[in-house]
């Protein structure tokens, strides 16, 4: 009976470890979609940030920034962590129940924060004319309304949050199971 324990719970420290493997992956996927589909931006973009400008000449000059995000940030390196956590104790490298737990924790809570992305990345437009101009930044969310949608999560966001998250969830199944 141990050893069907034993052999269940590498099955499904393996299925966790391949499951976090994809939601890193996901970091090249669009997180963030626009509604009618012609804009995306994927997990590096929204982690680290990206800019783009466009003037006619220097008497008229704009600016959109996605801003770096800590959160977004941290959503990959959560689960990256847990991945590495999990990746040493199938080698026999690292043991004990709180580093499952630890390893469990991080891959949930990436999780969650992918599904956060439209609330923690933030856009900066900015603009001007003959050197005068303005400038304003605001989350992704804000642009959706009650009754109009502009920008949704995409493909990377929900994939990369499920498969955490139930990477995670192998985890404390393995410390279910030990003894």
């Amino acid at each position: 009976m141990a050893k069907k324990a034993k052999s269940l719970n590498k099955l499904i420290s393996f299925v966790g470890a391949i499951l976090a493997v994809v939601a890193v992956v996901m970091i090249f996927l669009p997180q963030i979609a626009s509604v009618n589909g012609d804009t995306t931006y994927n997990g590096i973009t929204i982690a680290f940030g990206k800019s783009e400008k466009a003037g006619i000449g220097d008497f008229i000059k704009g600016e959109t920034k996605i801003n770096f995000s800590f959160f977004n940030f941290a959503a990959y390196l959560l689960v990256i962590v847990g991945l590495v956590i999990t990746a040493l104790q199938m080698a026999g490298m690292a043991k004990g129940k709180l580093l499952t737990i630890i390893a469990a924790a991080a891959l949930i809570a990436g999780g969650v924060i992918f599904f956060l992305a439209l609330s923690t990345t933030t856009i900066t437009s900015s603009g001007s004319i003959a050197g005068f101009g303005t400038s304003s930044t605001v989350k992704f969310a804000d642009f959706n309304g009650e009754s109009t949608k502009v920008w949704q999560l995409g493909f990377g966001a929900i994939v990369g949050g499920i498969t955490a998250i139930l990477s995670g969830v192998c985890a404390l199944g393995n410390v279910v199971l030990s003894k």
